[in-house]
């Protein structure tokens, strides 16, 4: 038996993931000057 809650979950996901914007960071990470510290 499916969980009314899990079916609701799933409609908010897809409608954030749908308009969601993908984008790439580019450069030298920060983590190995912080971790250096």
């Amino acid at each position: 038996m499916m969980d009314a809650n899990t079916t609701a979950d799933d409609d908010i996901l897809d409608r954030i993931v749908h308009t969601a914007k993908r984008f790439e960071l580019k450069g030298e990470s920060k983590r190995k000057k912080i971790k250096s510290n």
